[in-house]
């Protein structure tokens, strides 16, 4: 660390340094462009010097459609990515919408509903899973047994403590207590 002249004794020669600071500035100018037909716009830090997508030529900015550029014969070939229609229908309906329907469940649905004996297509040409829902509902509020269905029976023994230390706890049997795993309401 430098000393100050008078710090120093008289007889020595002072060398006096002096430390320069810098001082950074930083200037912002936000440039924001305005929004196009579908509502996009560009927001940058700062103001561009040019254009950046002026060097983009315009179709690297979109990707057409298989039926835009392949001829027919060509998209019938390509289309069969899928073992059949029925199955790509499927697949379309699994990836669309909730990421909640897995492979499993997919499966179950074909093997345990679709292809079951019982199982009637023409039965669907009038199917709403909200109406359906609800009369299910309202007939099982009307019936205790329909809205125990969803819990378990069983007979607990709980320990209470006595509130001191010399006495045991006490057991006490619960029988017949109903409960609903907490799974099942998740």
């Amino acid at each position: 660390m430098p000393r100050l002249a008078s710090e120093m004794p008289p007889d020595s020669e002072a060398t006096i340094t002096s430390q320069r600071r810098g001082v950074c500035l930083i200037i912002l100018n936000r440039y924001q462009t305005a929004a196009n037909n579908f509502g996009l716009w560009k927001d940058y830090l700062y103001r561009p010097s040019h254009d950046p997508d002026a060097t983009v030529a315009a179709e690297n900015l979109y990707r057409p459609h298989l039926s835009a550029i392949l001829p027919q014969r060509a998209q019938a070939e390509e289309a069969s990515l899928y073992t059949n229609r029925t199955v790509e229908l499927l697949l379309d309906w699994q990836n669309s919408g909730s990421s909640a329907k897995s492979n499993n469940e997919l499966n179950c649905l074909v093997k345990e509903v679709l292809l079951h004996p019982k199982f009637k297509l023409d039965e669907l040409s009038k199917f709403n899973a909200t109406r359906e829902n609800q009369k299910v509902d309202a007939i099982e509020e009307q019936s205790q047994l329909g809205y125990l269905r969803g819990f378990h029976h069983a007979n607990i023994i709980i320990e209470v403590p006595s509130g001191s230390k010399d006495n045991a706890p006490r057991s006490f049997s619960i029988p017949g207590l109903y409960y609903r795993k907490i799974t099942t309401l998740i």
